[in-house]
This record gives C-alpha cells, sequence and structure tokens, in this order.
C-alpha cells in the first residue's frame, strides 16, 4: 500500500515538479532533477539508511528563510549544506513521507 501511495504522488507531482526544476550546477557538470527520482526516497538501496536517515541532494523552489529553515528542522530533516539552484544535502529521516517534503517546498529529490 505505501509502494502504490508513493506511485500516485510521483505520478501526480511529475508534471508539475519538470516544470519547475532547474539543473544543479557544479564545477565540472550539472545534474537535471527528474521526477523520477523522487522513487529513490521511498525504495533505497541496501546500504543508503544509516543511523536512521537517508542522505540525498534536495531542491527547493525557492531558498527556505530562517524560519522554513526552523520548521524544516523540526520535522526531522538536517540540511547539512547548501548545494546551488536553492538545493541542499540533506539527511532525511527514514520512512519520511513524500507530500510532507512537498508541503516544506522541495521540488526534487536526488539520490547521491
Amino acid at each position: 500500500m505505501k509502494g502504490l501511495s508513493a506511485l500516485l504522488v510521483l505520478i501526480a507531482f511529475s508534471n508539475a515538479l519538470s516544470a519547475q526544476t532547474s539543473p544543479l550546477q557544479f564545477r565540472t557538470f550539472s545534474i537535471a532533477p527528474e521526477p523520477a527520482q523522487w522513487n529513490s526516497l521511498e525504495q533505497p538501496i541496501s546500504g543508503e539508511v544509516w543511523n536512521g536517515y537517508i542522505y540525498r541532494i534536495v531542491q527547493f523552489a525557492q531558498i527556505p528563510d530562517v524560519a522554513s529553515h526552523q520548521r524544516i528542522r523540526n520535522t526531522g530533516i538536517e540540511l547539512i549544506d547548501y548545494v546551488p539552484q536553492n538545493a541542499y544535502l540533506a539527511a532525511i529521516p527514514f520512512n519520511y513521507s513524500l507530500i510532507k517534503l512537498q508541503e516544506l517546498g522541495v521540488i526534487a529529490v536526488l539520490p547521491m
């Protein structure tokens, strides 16, 4: 049932998310987020969960302000470091809801 609900969320938001994301620019390469990568949070590869957290790059529609950072932290997510294009390296609790991420303004989730 959990996998089905994740699939429904993915389908429902895939068109909207693909229109909003922008490539993450690094010094020597770029990554273009794709809606299908949301699934990486629901189905981590063996060994990806460490101390109850999954590490991902999360991209926001806009850079979170101080109040948003606090709200994100209160939900159990730790934003570790900023990455260009409104993104952060984040520690996300295992089994975290995709819907909660979207409510926090996350528009893309990329595996490491």
